[in-house]
């Protein structure tokens, strides 16, 4: 029970005095996980394949356990060296009982993180191990800004609609685990800002948040921005990068527009998930991670599975909870404290406010570019009113007020005509399906008032092609496809949940898939593992 809130940082403790080694141990491994090292061989060895958090240092070392100590300090430095070398953010710690004038001066000039005196070791150790890790935090957060955008200011979570309410219900109940999270929403409508909230609301909140668009970087450089690489790995490679994933130890690394990665490094990402490790591209040191993925696509996922455009395995993986955010033309409620929220943002202070007729036209808006459009309207109504005071009236802004039509139809009598817009909605179901049984499903009509319609119109389309699968599949009953499609998922997976068939079956009740499980448990053809967990049998 004393490790049960056990700090995730890993110590690496290079002393070779037992007594003041077990000294060390005693202050520090009730709150961190530490690994000892006891000569210089043994130190190098492990500062050469595993990562650690902080190094606690003993200048002052043998060649190997039990040999003669060589007390100029030499094989200490080479091992300061080589940490600041291979793991330039890790924080390092000098322990040492004396030492010259001329080695702490040189100590200093390394740019260690402080020097313990051994007569003093516990007192000096909790204030120490504070200092370290706020350098250490520090060194990550100076990394993650150079390499990507800051948070514009004012990025928070803005909403008064019922829909968004829902929406951070689920994020504050997905925040308290440590599972991955999947954002799905249209482009703009803020799965950035419900990132940055699970990390805010999560265990992992005092760790760094770190977010790339993965459709944002070329290909060729996306596996080298995630996972980093060795100096000389490929050229151009002049100098080690540290990956976004190293940057996230310990915190949350959002993967936005996920469904861009190439089919390959999806295989690679896959691993790193599934294995908590990783190599830098050129490296052969083996980095262990602790992050929590947040991924988001503004893409149908399940199609682009579906399409083979996407990695199934992958999907389960980074899809274990899923969190779908509106879009702003579902919640229009939102919209006026979003209106006064910008002005906030790009005019603190101001007294503007807008009239009643420019937020029915804001509301009336279709508003496809999302909170991303409405921001960049804000901001040219702005920039076209005078003064910082006032209401701000449709004549001020006319130009900047975007059109309430939501679809791009000439203005023509024929728009008009119930039959011709009948008549083309059926088209385009056609067009789109390439057959009359999907069609009628999405028109909501019977198959004779279909085909009575085609004849009546005159209607030709191209017909798509089922394939056989899909043939078999309509000649199976409801119930009895369900069935199948469980039992044929069975066969690529050992073992599966719940949540798993619920997705499988496009979103049925929990009860109804645990319903379709039984019936396969009685035929015993899979059997319950756990509460929740599945396998073929």
């Amino acid at each position: 029970m004393r490790n049960q809130h056990k700090s995730k940082v890993t110590i690496l403790l290079i002393e070779d005095d037992e007594k003041d080694r077990c000294l060390i141990l005693g202050a520090l491994r009730e709150q961190y996980n530490v690994e000892i090292a006891v000569d210089y061989s043994q130190a190098e060895n492990k500062i050469r394949k595993s990562n650690f958090d902080i190094v606690f240092l003993d200048l002052m070392l043998p060649v190997r356990q039990g040999g003669k100590i060589q007390e100029d300090g030499e094989l200490g430095f080479k091992l300061l060296k080589l940490v600041r070398e291979s793991e330039p953010l890790v924080p390092i710690v000098v322990i040492s009982a004396l030492a010259s004038t001329k080695m702490v001066l040189r100590i200093l000039q390394e740019g260690i993180v402080d020097f313990i005196v051994k007569d003093d070791l516990e007192d000096q150790l909790p204030m120490i191990m504070r200092r370290a890790e706020l350098i250490r935090q520090g060194r990550i957060e100076q990394l993650i800004l150079r390499r990507e955008s800051p948070v514009p200011e004012g990025n928070q979570l803005v909403f008064a609609s019922p829909a968004m309410e829902k929406v951070i219900d689920e994020v504050t109940n997905i925040a308290r685990g440590d599972s991955s999270v999947l954002l799905l929403g249209e482009t703009g409508v803020g799965k950035e800002v419900i990132g940055r909230e699970i990390h805010a609301r999560s265990p992992r909140a005092s760790g760094p948040f770190v977010s790339v668009n993965c459709g944002a970087i070329a290909q060729g450089l996306l596996e080298s921005e995630l996972f980093g690489h060795e100096k000389g790995a490929f050229t151009g490679a002049d100098k080690r990068i540290v990956g976004l994933f190293e940057l996230a130890h310990n915190g949350t690394l959002l993967l936005d527009e996920i469904t861009e990665m190439p089919l390959d490094l999806q295989v690679k990402l896959l691993r790193v998930l599934q294995e908590h490790s990783l190599r830098r591209v050129g490296g052969e040191k083996t980095l262990s991670v602790n992050i929590r993925i947040v991924a988001a696509t503004n893409k149908d996922i399940k199609l682009e599975v579906k399409t083979k455009r996407f990695r199934e395995d992958l999907f389960y993986r980074i899809a274990v909870m899923q969190v779908t955010i509106p879009p702003l033309r579902e919640r229009t409620e939102d919209i006026e404290c979003l209106v006064s929220h910008f002005i906030d943002k790009y005019q603190s202070g101001s007294d503007i406010s807008l009239s009643p007729k420019v937020i029915r036209s804001l509301m009336d808006y279709n508003w496809p570019g999302n909170v991303r459009e409405l921001d960049n309207v804000v901001q040219r109504l702005l920039s076209t009113f005078n003064g910082t005071t006032g209401t701000v009236y449709p004549s001020d802004v006319v130009s900047c007020l975007p059109a309430p039509s939501q679809y791009p139809i000439p203005v023509d009598d024929v728009m008009f005509d119930l039959v011709w817009i009948e008549k083309r909605v059926i088209e385009k179901a056609l067009q789109h399906f390439g057959n009359q049984q999907e069609a009628l499903k999405h028109l909501g009509i019977s198959e004779s008032k279909l085909r009575r319609k085609i004849n009546e119109f005159g209607i030709t389309y191209k017909r798509g092609r089922k394939s056989q699968t899909e043939v078999e599949e309509a000649q199976l009953a409801e119930p009895e496809r369900k069935l199948q499609m469980i039992r044929d998922f069975a066969k690529k997976h050992d073992t599966f949940k719940t949540n798993h068939i619920v997705e499988l079956l496009d979103g049925v009740t929990n009860k109804t898939a645990i319903a379709k499980l039984n019936e396969l448990i009685e035929a015993g053809e899979i059997i319950r593992v756990s509460r929740g967990t599945y396998q073929r049998k």
